[in-house]
């Protein structure tokens, strides 16, 4: 990968992570660039390293506004070569992500898989399970006809891409946040998305993402200490429940 113009960047909606850990980009002379509608999480930052880009939310939710500059921040971040994105509460080892980007061939969208092994259709029950999707938009996703496919393919986790900056256009973009409207998890749809439309994209192996770390996300910090206990194991139990049932 050529390293003459790169953006890292994030997108961070109504405080939804603290990102005081991007302070310490500091050290390695990199910038992170945080695309926000909090107009007032700048105040604790000094580094030049951190550069704020203040948009208007025109999207009916901050997980639409989110998803959009995840896959889409060519209007607000333009020229550059490559984008990487990673989401707010990741810590990155600088000098291995370098030695990454240098060893391996990076194509127009790439990923990692993701370290649980879930297929799409594994994953979709897995978010059933805790909640971040309904039985409604659970059946809309087994019924439809081209997602189906890809039942058995593996999710990439999606909380670190690299891509191009052509590696889509505006009216394929607006597609893919449409699916993501209607089956409300990128992880479920991204794989037929890049498949259906032939672009060029890349899964590692999850053992290549030796350089990232993953903090705890704000709204976990704020479960009672009991229930953030608790309720990995209770999750494990009824996911495994409805592998079994809905299969």
């Amino acid at each position: 990968m050529i390293n003459s113009s790169v953006c890292y960047f994030t997108c961070l909606t109504s405080g939804y992570d603290s990102i005081l850990h991007f302070e310490k980009t500091i050290d390695y002379g990199k910038t992170i660039n945080i695309i926000t509608n909090c107009e007032d999480v700048s105040h604790n930052f000094i580094s030049k390293n951190v550069v704020f880009h203040f948009v208007e939310n025109k999207f009916e939710s901050n997980i639409i506004y989110n998803r959009w500059h995840k896959f889409w921040p060519f209007d607000v971040l333009p020229s550059y070569q490559y984008y990487v994105y990673l989401d707010s509460n990741i810590i990155l080892d600088y000098n291995k992500l370098e030695h990454f980007l240098k060893n391996f061939e990076i194509t127009e969208f790439n990923s990692f898989y993701h370290p649980s092994g879930r297929t799409l259709f594994e994953e979709a029950i897995y978010n059933l399970s805790i909640s971040k999707i309904n039985h409604r938009t659970f059946s809309l996703f087994k019924e439809d006809k081209i997602i189906n496919n890809y039942f058995d393919f593996h999710i990439s986790e999606n909380c670190f891409l690299i891509y191009t900056k052509n590696y889509i256009n505006r009216e394929l973009a607006i597609d893919l946040l449409n699916l993501i409207r209607k089956f409300k998890r990128d992880q479920l749809i991204l794989v037929p998305f890049l498949k259906q439309n032939n672009i060029n994209y890349t899964f590692f192996e999850a053992d290549k993402r030796n350089f990232l770390g993953k903090l705890e996300h704000s709204n976990t910090n704020s479960l009672p200490l009991g229930f953030q206990f608790l309720y990995p194991f209770y999750s494990f139990l009824k996911y495994n429940f409805l592998r079994w049932k809905l299969r």
